[in-house]
């Protein structure tokens, strides 16, 4: 099915919204990543400058829990911290805050977000 999606979208120059929780699709799939937590944008651009280079904790978080088809390479997972907050009392600034080890005030400012 994702074979198909690809070839229509090179031959008809169809563009679609995808959306996955499945990062390997996505990279095989989408020319633009979009990465959100807790109903906000933390981060967007060109796929492979997402995946190569992710700017925000929880990208990098997501990236790190992806799996590698060869079981005899290991990859250094980016674990976080702390409870998820709840989606119905999210303060201002970023979501991440309370979890992220960049932030560094309450106002949830980090050189990132």
């Amino acid at each position: 099915m994702i074979a198909l999606l690809r070839r229509l979208q090179r031959e008809t120059n169809m563009a679609y919204l995808f959306i996955s929780h499945d990062l390997s699709t996505v990279r095989h799939l989408c020319d633009r990543v979009l990465v959100m937590y807790l109903g906000r944008i933390v981060e967007m651009g060109r796929t492979e400058d997402v995946f190569d280079h992710p700017r925000h904790v929880y990208t990098r978080a997501l990236l790190s829990a992806i799996p590698i088809p060869d079981p005899t390479i290991k990859r250094q997972r980016f674990l976080l911290e702390g409870e998820t907050p709840s989606a119905r009392q999210i303060r201002p600034g970023c979501g991440l805050q309370d979890r992220c080890p960049l932030c560094w005030t309450n106002a949830g400012s980090c050189a990132v977000c």
